[in-house]
């Protein structure tokens, strides 16, 4: 009886020993959470876009025969033209321009804030010409 009891003691002590487990266990587990984590990173963070900025132009001159609505475009980014205030609408940076060409061939120097670009409906735009501070000409 005594032989019964050692056997069912060492028993419950193997038992005991094996309830947790293995580090190659946790290791294979926590890799593959920080894989799944990774690419779950990669998949919901949002892409920047670099869309020139002729075709902006393009792009809110039709948006604004649409719509009536009025869009000029400074350092800041773009905004919509309000009544008593004007809404940011995209913050693209736009910053590296030097000069714009208006439509009566007068050279004029952007400044930090300076509405450098007016878009009214009917494809109506107040220059023809950016001038970008490398030299690059962007003609509208």
């Amino acid at each position: 009886m005594g032989l019964l009891e050692e056997r069912v003691i060492i028993k419950t002590y193997q038992t005991y020993l094996n309830k947790g487990f293995t580090l190659i266990e946790l290791l294979v587990v926590i890799t593959i959470i920080s894989i799944s984590a990774g690419t779950f990173y990669l998949l919901f963070q949002t892409p920047t876009q670099n869309v020139p900025l002729s075709n902006k132009v393009k792009t809110y001159m039709e948006l604004s025969v649409y719509t009536g609505n009025s869009y000029y475009f400074n350092n800041s980014g773009i905004f919509i033209s309000g009544d008593t205030f004007d809404t940011l609408i995209d913050d693209h940076d736009i910053r590296g321009i030097d000069y714009v060409i208006s439509n009566d061939d007068e050279k004029l120097k952007v400044y930090s804030d300076t509405k450098f670009l007016n878009i009214s409906p009917s494809y109506e735009i107040s220059i023809k010409e950016i001038i970008l501070n490398d030299g690059t000409r962007i003609i509208l």
